[in-house]
């Protein structure tokens, strides 16, 4: 049987979001063998490593592999520590980056020799069904096969240095094709990619990536990284909505993974209609007591009214009605 290779990057602060993660595909993928990589820095404890593995203890086909990376070796990458004066003067979107994000540009060279293909996840992703069909995309010579990104129509593709015809994808769910990757040296690419941008760049390593593949992206359908704004009434996204409304409609009734890509489900924060998924796995892992809490208090009287007001009907929520999700 065909072995599905799957790998995350984390550090010891999203140990329990990955536990979500694997549990999730764990679950889902019962008969596949399936072994898992996750790539961690000196801050992953012997303790996070044996929560990882006691989530796949359930099912011997699957089994989990570290690959432990120096985490000081990326502390120059783009957009680290942001503040939120920068991020705004700067116009920079990733004030969320962490060292952990740029792991994955070194996957070629951390991953064993024998693994030629892998299924890149996102921590902050959910798997709602069998990955097989996705594992089994034809990549047609790709370096990277993945999916549109919610802003593609937003990016400003005179600073990333392509035409906009070629769109923008996201980087949180990835078939990459390592055999490709270590032939053209990919890593050295990237970073030229950041010499060449430095000052410019306004997101983490999905840019790089985009910047890098822009032109040898094999397309895959979003109900395989589900995202955000996919959930927003139609007039809340109406230009993306007018280019992407069939793909939109589709995979709102097959969704198989969900991104969350704005506030992730652990905070009180986040309002996105299916945040009950993450919470439907969690409780089967080593967490299940967990309880979300707020990201930023000074938030949490203003969003309690908000939804209290669109609870009883006085303000219109910006999300659809949750009958016309699955």
């Amino acid at each position: 049987m065909d072995t599905m290779n799957i790998v995350f990057c984390t550090d010891t602060n999203y140990i329990m979001p990955s536990s979500v993660l694997i549990k999730s595909i764990s679950l889902n993928n019962k008969d596949k063998l399936v072994d898992f990589y996750a790539v961690i820095d000196e801050s992953v404890t012997e303790k996070d490593m044996n929560i990882l593995e006691c989530e796949l203890e359930h099912n011997s086909k699957h089994k989990i592999n570290f690959l432990r990376v120096n985490g000081d070796a990326y502390q120059n990458m783009p957009n680290l520590g942001v503040s939120k004066e920068k991020a705004k003067k700067g116009k920079i979107t990733a004030t969320h980056t962490t060292k952990a994000c740029y792991y994955r540009l070194s996957l070629a060279d951390l991953m064993p020799e024998t693994v030629d293909k892998v299924l890149y996840f996102d921590c902050d992703t959910v798997i709602l069904q069998n990955l097989t069909k996705l594992w089994n995309t034809d990549l047609e010579g790709k370096a990277v096969a993945a999916a549109i990104d919610e802003g593609e129509l937003d990016m400003n593709y005179d600073q990333l240095g392509f035409s906009s015809e070629y769109g923008y994808f996201n980087s949180g769910v990835m078939i990459i094709d390592l055999a490709y990757w270590r032939k053209h040296n990919m890593f050295e690419k990237f970073l030229r990619i950041i010499k060449e941008h430095e000052g410019r760049m306004r997101q983490h390593d999905q840019e790089i990536l985009n910047i890098a593949f822009y032109n040898n992206v094999k397309r895959i359908p979003m109900k395989y990284n589900f995202q955000e704004d996919y959930f927003k009434r139609p007039e809340k996204i109406s230009n993306f909505y007018a280019k992407y409304s069939k793909e939109i409609e589709d995979s709102l009734r097959d969704i198989t993974i969900l991104h969350y890509t704005a506030y992730k489900p652990w905070y009180k924060e986040c309002g996105q209609p299916m945040k009950d998924c993450f919470f439907d796995y969690l409780k089967r892992t080593a967490w299940k007591k967990y309880r979300p809490v707020w990201k930023n208090k000074d938030l949490a009287f203003n969003i309690s009214i908000y939804r209290m007001l669109t609870k009883l009907g006085i303000k219109r929520s910006q999300y659809r009605k949750s009958r016309s999700i699955k």
